[in-house]
């Protein structure tokens, strides 16, 4: 159970970063990716995922930009650079997060989302997430930005 203190830091980010994606979006379904400044919540970006929807196939492939430092303990490495889909997800944390980026881009709006996946370090990780999907100069979906409240056990 997250403590009193935990819980509010979690309802902080992601009120944060629901205040942040609805003003990016104003009257638009989904914001502009042009729009995004990390810099407006570098307070909680340590604690986001920058993913990039590379293929919208048959099979979504997704491809890890930026990992925020506090999310380094969590997942037990930074996954820059790696990509996740679903036909090839073979961990906990990749199926559950490719089911919630599949869940937001079909959607199309902020979600919700929350699980467990046992890290490399033997712990089990509890988390709590919320996915705000961005629209490239398209109208298309090509990114998602990834808030993570977490805790080890």
């Amino acid at each position: 159970m997250l403590s009193q203190t935990e819980n509010i830091q979690e309802h902080r980010l992601v009120n944060r970063l629901r205040s942040y994606w609805d003003r990016l979006r104003e009257t638009d379904d989904l914001p502009n990716i042009l729009k995004f400044n990390k810099g407006n919540i570098s307070d909680i970006w340590e604690n986001c995922l920058l993913i990039k929807l590379v293929s919208d196939g048959t099979n979504k492939v997704y491809n890890v930009e930026y990992t925020g430092r506090e999310l380094l303990s969590a997942v037990g490495s930074d996954l820059k650079g790696k990509y996740f889909s679903a036909a090839g997800s073979n961990d906990l944390f990749s199926r559950e997060l490719i089911s919630a980026l599949n869940n937001s881009i079909e959607k199309k709006e902020f979600t919700l989302s929350e699980g467990t996946f046992p890290n490399n370090k033997g712990k089990i990780v509890k988390y709590r997430d919320c996915i705000m999907p961005f629209k490239d100069g398209k109208g298309e979906i090509s990114v998602l930005v990834v808030g993570i409240s977490w805790r080890a056990f």
